[in-house]
């Protein structure tokens, strides 16, 4: 399985792009693995492979654009946006679910401090997640129509914004398929 991850690399022209990390998330290492030496965050040794595949999976025409179109929030631990000078900055997705993992409410992508260990700072979102999820969501008993989703994803995003001031978030849209 993995600890799957998606890497964004800022273009000159603008815009990211799209590469996919199988363990990237493990640990937050790419975050220090990811130099302008080792732009892949490493090469194949004794630890497994590249830690990011070289074949982009395509272009993003800017964060919100990533999280809206890339990432899911339900098979994504961490997405990381890599600067052109190789600066990186990690992102925790939030999949907003309830009863059982689904990506039909969509979420949000949010900014880890850099000032925290991210493995700390991760967890305490994945805790604000849980217990929003578990008050501002239908129960998945209920017959939810489109309209109610994304008045729930909206609900939880305007709290996630309130809640996580001075942080980047990025809406990741209900989708339909189930985890």
């Amino acid at each position: 399985m993995g600890h799957r991850a998606l890497v964004g690399y800022e273009r000159p022209t603008g815009g990211f792009t799209v590469r996919y990390s199988q363990w990237g998330a493990c640990g937050y290492r790419l975050l220090e693995a990811i130099t302008d030496s080792t732009p892949l965050g490493g090469v194949r040794s004794d630890n497994g492979p590249s830690r990011v595949r070289p074949g982009p999976l395509g272009v993003a025409e800017d964060l919100g654009a990533l999280a809206a179109e890339y990432v899911d929030p339900i098979a994504h631990e961490a997405v990381f946006v890599v600067s052109e000078t190789y600066c990186v900055r990690a992102f925790e997705p939030l999949a907003f679910w309830r009863d059982a993992p689904t990506a039909a409410y969509g979420g949000a992508l949010v900014s880890l401090r850099r000032e925290r260990d991210p493995s700390v700072d991760a967890r305490e979102l994945r805790a604000w997640r849980r217990g929003a999820s578990a008050t501002g969501l239908p129960s998945t008993d209920a017959t939810v129509d489109d309209a109610e989703r994304a008045r729930a994803h909206r609900r939880l995003y305007d709290a996630l914004v309130a809640d996580v001031d001075g942080r980047r978030v990025e809406r990741i849209p209900p989708r339909t398929r189930e985890a």
